[in-house]
C-alpha cells in the first residue's frame, strides 16, 4: 500500500503508525523477523510505543504458550496406555507449543532490552561535528550556526539527518544546518550553484513542508 489512508485522532496520534507497530511487533516476536526496521513512521513516538507494547504483550503470550504446552506434554505422558497414540500426539503438540512460547519469549526479551527507537533522529550535536565539505564551505556552515545560536536557536544540528520541529526524523538527507527557534524548525544549505541549492530545497520541503528554509550560495571568486 503506497498511499495508505492515515487516521489522525484529535490528540495528533497517527493510528497507521500504531497499527504498524502492533502488527510488526507481534510478527517479529512470533517469527524472529525484524520487519519493524523496514517501516518509516510519520510519528516515531506512536510507532515505537506500539512496538514496545507489542513486545510486552508477546512476552506474556509466550509465557502462556510455555505453560499451556508444558501442561499438554505432561498430560500426554501420564495418559493411560490404551490411548498411547493420542498421548504421543498430545505430548508432541504440547512440546511444540512450549517451544514456540520459549522462542517468542526470547525474541520479546531481546527486543525489549534493545529498545525501539525506529524513525528517531540522533540527538542534536549542537554544531559540534567534524568539518563538512571544503574549508570555505565548512566556514560558511559554522558561521550560520554561530549566528543562529546568538539569536537563541536550540536543537542545533550540523550535517545530521533531517528532522522536524518535534525531533522526528523525516529524511535521510543531511542539511548543512538545522535548528529550532520560536517554535519553528529551520534548515540551511550552503552550495556553490543555484541548481544544487534548489535540489536541496526541494528535498527538504518534500520531507517537511512546514520547515523554514534558507540558503547561501558561495560566489565564485
Amino acid at each position: 500500500m503506497n498511499n495508505p489512508i492515515r487516521f489522525i485522532d484529535p490528540d495528533g496520534n497517527d493510528w497507521w503508525d500504531v497499527v504498524n507497530g502492533a502488527v510488526r511487533g507481534v510478527t517479529d516476536n512470533l517469527l524472529g523477523t525484524n520487519t519493524r526496521a523496514n517501516y518509516s513512521p510519520t510519528d516515531a513516538s506512536d510507532y515505537n510505543g506500539a512496538l514496545t507494547n507489542a513486545d510486552a504483550a508477546s512476552l506474556g503470550f509466550g509465557a502462556l504458550l510455555i505453560a499451556t504446552g508444558t501442561d499438554a506434554a505432561v498430560g500426554g505422558v501420564v495418559a493411560a496406555p490404551a490411548t498411547a497414540g493420542a498421548s504421543l500426539a498430545i505430548t508432541a503438540t504440547g512440546a511444540a507449543v512450549a517451544a514456540e512460547g520459549m522462542f517468542t519469549v526470547s525474541n520479546a526479551v531481546r527486543n525489549l532490552a534493545e529498545g525501539n527507537n525506529f524513525g528517531e533522529a540522533p540527538k542534536p550535536n549542537d554544531g559540534n561535528a567534524k568539518p563538512h565539505g571544503n574549508a570555505e564551505h565548512n566556514a560558511k556552515v559554522d558561521q550560520k550556526i554561530n549566528e543562529a545560536k546568538e539569536q537563541g536557536a536550540t536543537n542545533v544540528r550540523k550535517n545530521q539527518q533531517q528532522t522536524d520541529v518535534n525531533g522526528n526524523k523525516v529524511g535521510t538527507n543531511r542539511p548543512d544546518v538545522q535548528y529550532d527557534q520560536n517554535g519553528q524548525h529551520y534548515n540551511h544549505e550552503v552550495d556553490r550553484n543555484a541548481s544544487n541549492s534548489q535540489k536541496h530545497v526541494e528535498t527538504i520541503r518534500k520531507n517537511d513542508p512546514n520547515s523554514n528554509i534558507t540558503t547561501d550560495i558561495i560566489k565564485k571568486k
